[in-house]
């Protein structure tokens, strides 16, 4: 992801197989852009991105 900023990018797509982290880096994201676009197929998914404190 620095990289990308550093590179003058404003937007990133991110694909992850099951179990490799994407909430975590989605909160990693949040820190740095002013929205994200979370999609998830479940709304439990959801719900558990929510409540993860990312600090």
């Amino acid at each position: 992801m620095n990289k990308t900023l550093e590179e003058g990018y404003s937007k990133e797509l991110v694909v992850m197989a099951t179990g490799l982290g994407k909430t975590y880096l989605a909160g990693s994201f949040a820190e740095k852009f002013k929205r994200i676009l979370f999609i998830a197929h479940r709304e439990e998914i959801l719900y558990q991105a929510k409540s993860v404190p990312f600090k």
